[in-house]
């Protein structure tokens, strides 16, 4: 179990002096942790109010929150979310203050998303897939979304230190095709445990 209070003074701009300029702002900052509840809130003299806090409700749901509040113009924004985390898949479920309500299913390599604003009325799903073939030290990832746009990346481990990245997406309603080619050197090879994952 822990807590701190924390000031903090921030500058914008360069001096070499220590004096406080124009524009410059100070925030007092609070946590409190133990290993079922975090809370963590921030104020500064901007007129921002931030905070969270995580609920370990059982060793597999969580409950996390956020808010943060600007005086000044009145903008708010909230997000509550839940998850839910078993041996072999993880649920997710999202509501925000400014309509939006996501839920997120991962089960080991496959994951489905749906994401819908009550104010716009905009909905967004996709389905993805992530596949590992240990054999040719590679990865596939895929993934289509309700839009029409589909994703593909294949990452293959070249030879020990090097790995080729190829991704493409086609977005054939705005006709936005993009394809990508990428060499990295000095990543670690993959190892099996890696693969397995």
């Amino acid at each position: 179990m822990g807590f701190s209070i924390s000031v903090e003074i921030h500058e914008s701009g360069f001096t070499a002096f220590s004096t406080i300029v124009p524009g410059a702002y100070s925030g007092l900052g609070a946590h409190y942790f133990n290993t079922k509840l975090t809370l963590i809130g921030r104020v500064t003299t901007d007129n921002t109010l931030t905070t969270k806090m995580k609920a370990v409700i059982t060793d597999k749901l969580t409950v996390k929150a956020q808010t943060q509040l600007i005086d000044e113009s009145r903008l708010f924004d909230t997000l509550v979310s839940f998850e839910y985390m078993a041996l072999n898949y993880k649920a997710q479920f999202q509501l925000g203050s400014k309509g939006l309500t996501a839920a997120t299913y991962i089960q080991v390599s496959l994951a489905t998303d749906f994401v819908y604003n009550c104010f716009s009325r905009d909905v967004k799903a996709s389905v993805g897939r992530d596949c590992e073939i240990s054999r040719f030290w590679s990865r596939v990832q895929g993934k289509i979304d309700s839009n029409g746009v589909a994703y593909a990346c294949l990452e293959k481990q070249l030879k020990m230190g090097l790995e080729c990245v190829l991704s493409a997406s086609l977005d054939h309603k705005n006709k936005d095709y993009r394809l990508g080619l990428g060499l990295a050197y000095g990543s670690p090879p993959l190892s099996s445990d890696d693969l397995q994952r």
